[in-house]
């Protein structure tokens, strides 16, 4: 059950995107571009599977890395990265794929060709929660969809259901504890941010739930 809800957030659009992208540049005979995308998908796929239960911030932000790099060469000068880590939590251990899923979330929605977009990424410690926040400056979200998100509801759209938020709140609530908060909060042309806050005391998701 665990690995089919993980599953469930490799969405259609992510794999439609980097195949396409691999053809394009097939066709331009872009063999470099073509390489650094066969080895993007199989750290993906390869940190999917070793981690169906667990991850640290560590490979998650590895991974995220990896992402952003082929997202300069597709979207050029088209976005910024601002990172605020604390190195002592990288090993606080999570499910995978949440800040991954949220980092292309960004863009799917908020980042396009003659824009720029600077985007935010911060693990902090704030009083007993270890808190990782992604943020952009983005087109933000309309308040009937915020308001979906807050009632941990699947968002139903013109393209289909979109439940990527919604599993991530479930799993971070199944694996972690009731404790742990999914905070997403968005203003129309100002941006979106989420917190993802995990309790401090717990030391990590423990997965015995």
């Amino acid at each position: 059950m665990m690995l089919q809800n993980l599953l469930l957030q490799i969405r259609p659009h992510f794999l439609l995107n980097f195949f396409n992208q691999i053809y394009s540049m097939a066709e331009l005979e872009d063999y470099t571009g073509i390489k650094k995308s066969s080895r993007y998908l199989t750290k993906f796929f390869r940190h999917l599977f070793r981690s169906e239960r667990i991850a640290t911030f560590r490979s998650e932000l590895a991974l995220v890395d990896d992402y952003l790099e082929l997202m300069d060469e597709r979207f050029l000068d088209c976005f910024g990265v601002e990172r605020d880590i604390d190195e002592s939590l990288l090993e606080y251990r999570i499910p995978p794929l949440i800040v991954q899923n949220f980092v292309e979330n960004i863009f799917k929605y908020a980042v396009s060709e003659g824009n720029y977009i600077q985007i935010g990424l911060s693990l902090r410690k704030e009083d007993s929660y270890v808190v990782m926040t992604i943020a952009d400056d983005g087109p933000g979200m309309e308040e009937e969809i915020l308001e979906k998100i807050r009632e941990e509801k699947p968002i139903e759209k013109e393209d289909g259901t979109h439940i990527g938020i919604f599993n991530s709140a479930y799993r971070l609530k199944r694996l972690c504890g009731e404790d742990c908060r999914l905070d997403v909060r968005s203003v129309l042309t100002e941006g979106t941010t989420v917190r993802i806050m995990l309790p401090l005391a717990a030391e990590d998701c423990t997965m015995t739930k």
